[in-house]
């Protein structure tokens, strides 16, 4: 997963007196947004048989502020941040490439009546690599027993989720992960199903107790 942001700086003018001298920052983040959507870049991503996803976080102005401070007021600073994710590490670049390319075309884009054009900082960094484990790991064939130690088949799966294990992995200390009943994650509908938290609580138990084989 990389997280991302875009920094817009505009010209502020009055808006009733003489827009035509300001340089709307407003302006180029939704023309930006507006060609990633179109493009299908956000979302659920899919391209040349790669998968990924995006998503825009935040969109406002300076120090948690909004993006403009009144409505006479040419916005002159936006202020955008999102994420793009993959288990292609090289989708994600193209993700956020493309992300990075569609604020700086609308930046040249959107300009003033002297010809003066918005200007764009943009940054990314990468939180976490993505890593798949083989069933023949020692460490998914201890997670593997430990469940059927407990009752439970287990079954293996890959996640899109980001977690500690991302980083253990990365590190050299193979990690596996295990859920815990919950469903509609970071949702207002997120809910936990409790009898399924229980069950990864005896799995949690049956993990730390079993013998290392």
């Amino acid at each position: 997963m990389e997280r991302w942001d875009a920094e817009i700086f505009g010209h502020a003018a009055h808006a009733g007196v003489h827009p035509e001298l300001g340089i709307s920052a407003t302006i180029v983040a939704s023309l930006a947004l507006s060609k990633i959507f179109q493009d299908g870049w956000f979302g659920k991503v899919r391209r040349d048989g790669k998968e990924g996803t995006s998503n825009v976080g935040s969109v406002g102005g300076q120090n948690g502020q909004s993006a403009g401070v009144a409505t006479n007021v040419v916005t002159d600073y936006v202020h955008v941040r999102g994420e793009a994710r993959s288990h292609d590490s090289g989708f994600v670049r193209d993700i956020t490439g493309a992300y990075r390319n569609a604020f700086e075309k609308a930046a040249e884009q959107v300009t003033n009546q002297q010809g003066r054009s918005a200007k764009v900082r943009f940054r990314s960094r990468r939180d976490y690599y993505p890593f798949r484990l083989k069933e023949s790991a020692p460490v998914v064939r201890q997670a593997i027993a430990a469940a059927r130690a407990a009752g439970m088949e287990p079954t293996l799966r890959i996640t899109n989720g980001g977690l500690d294990a991302n980083w253990f992995v990365r590190h050299g200390i193979p990690t596996v992960t295990f859920g815990a009943g919950q469903n509609n994650p970071h949702t207002v509908e997120e809910y936990v199903e409790v009898e399924d938290f229980l069950k990864a609580c005896r799995y949690a138990i049956s993990l730390a107790i079993r013998p290392i084989s």
